[in-house]
Formats: structure tokens, sequence, C-alpha cells
């Protein structure tokens, strides 16, 4: 439950600082922590992506493999 609510409101604010302008010092230690954690989801975010392509190109395969059986299956069975 809790990680749908932080999931919804990272989509709809992905943002982790909200007023770094407004700070004295911009390079503290909060506005770096949150930079990295940044970079972090977005490494996290393109292993996801590259995954589940492998996974739509796995699954394409199969498909394809799977109609090409079922297909000389079909035509023997009626020999």
């Amino acid at each position: 439950m809790v990680g749908c609510v932080v999931a919804i409101s990272l989509f709809l604010n992905p943002r982790l600082e909200l007023d770094r302008e407004k700070h004295a010092v911009r390079a503290n230690l909060y506005s770096l922590c949150c930079d990295q954690i940044a970079k972090r989801f977005q490494v996290l975010y393109q292993s996801f992506a590259m995954v589940i392509g492998a996974q739509i190109t796995i699954s394409a395969i199969n498909t394809v493999l799977t109609a090409i059986f079922v297909m000389v299956v079909g035509c023997l069975m009626r020999r």
C-alpha cells in the first residue's frame, strides 16, 4: 500500500527537492542526497525498461514459434 502511494506521488511530482532555488547554499547535503536518489531511480527505471523490452521480444518469438508448431502439427494430423 505504501509503495503504491510513493509510486503515485513520484509519478505526479517527480522532483524530490521542491524548493532548491530558495536555499542559500545550493549544494547542501540534502540537495546532493536528492540528486543521488534521483540518479538511482533513473538507473532502476532504465533497467526495468530493458527487462520489459526483452520480455516483449521473448514473447513475440514464442508466439511465432508456437504458431509455426501449431500449423505444422495441424497439417500432419490431417494426413
